[in-house]
């Protein structure tokens, strides 16, 4: 049977909390970065490994394609929601500006 495992990237750095990046690539916080190990520890097997590109993303897929000695690939079908001009802006900046209608974009 194949399967397919979605593992979203660890927290980002404190500094783009709040902040809306989408496509916009930010780091991976200290925190993050030491998340990877036990994300990486808590798998079974894989016979391969996706990501989206994104520094965030890729970073945790290195880790998981190395333990398992698979090919990793980057696919751009994978890459978050692009938010167009709203990309590095607060997400608070973002509702003053549009009010409520930024809901429909991110529900």
């Amino acid at each position: 049977m194949t399967g397919v495992v979605l593992i979203r990237h660890p927290e980002v750095a404190e500094a783009y909390r709040g902040i809306c990046y989408g496509r916009f690539d930010v780091p991976l916080s200290e925190r993050g970065v030491s998340h990877i190990a036990d994300i990486v520890a808590s798998l079974d097997s894989l016979g391969a490994v996706s990501h989206s590109g994104a520094g965030r993303a890729r970073i945790l897929a290195e880790a998981i394609a190395s333990k398992f000695g698979v090919v990793l690939s980057a696919d751009a079908r994978l890459a978050e929601r692009d938010f167009g001009a709203w990309e590095g802006r607060s997400w608070d900046d973002i509702h003053a500006e549009t009010g409520d209608a930024m809901m429909g974009m991110v529900t």
